[in-house]
């Protein structure tokens, strides 16, 4: 096996064979409860603040779901956009393989080509762990801000 053949396999192997698979976030509906027209009491006030209170907490939370739900559809699409790039390079390869003659003139072009797609391989990877990365980091303020 060529050394940019092993780099490539290993690269999908890092990168995995199969799609992510869907995300089926929680159907979080928003319930209003009304609040009770004419209740003048302090108990009133009490219910009607609270009640605002907890509007407002579900608002804090479905927010964020909504944007965790999207951090994890992101992370979903790095791995097919960067399995797509590498089926790519390995199509490339594969060419530069099939076009390269024997020669010496040919084998120095084949090295270059070679380090070319270890190099893109490389790339690839690397922007899959940073996207990777960046979604967990969204993952972790969405999770901290639970807290607030």
């Amino acid at each position: 096996m060529h050394p940019v053949d092993a780099v490539l396999h290993k690269a999908r192997q890092l990168l995995g064979s199969t799609p992510a698979p869907e995300h089926q976030g929680a159907s979080l509906t928003e319930t209003v409860v009304a609040h009770p027209i004419g209740w003048d009491s302090e108990s009133g006030d009490a219910a009607t603040a609270t009640s605002t209170a907890i509007d407002n907490q579900l608002n804090h939370i479905q927010t964020i779901h909504h944007n965790a739900h999207q951090a994890m559809a992101d992370a979903a699409q790095i791995a097919q956009s960067a399995r797509d790039k590498l089926d790519a390079l390995e199509t490339d390869w594969q060419h530069d393989k099939d076009t390269h003659d024997t020669n010496t003139q040919g084998q120095a072009a084949l090295l270059q080509a070679a380090q070319q797609r270890i190099n893109q391989a490389i790339d690839i990877v690397e922007h899959a762990a940073t996207g990777y990365s960046d979604a967990a980091a969204r993952l972790r303020t969405y999770i901290a801000q639970l807290n607030e």
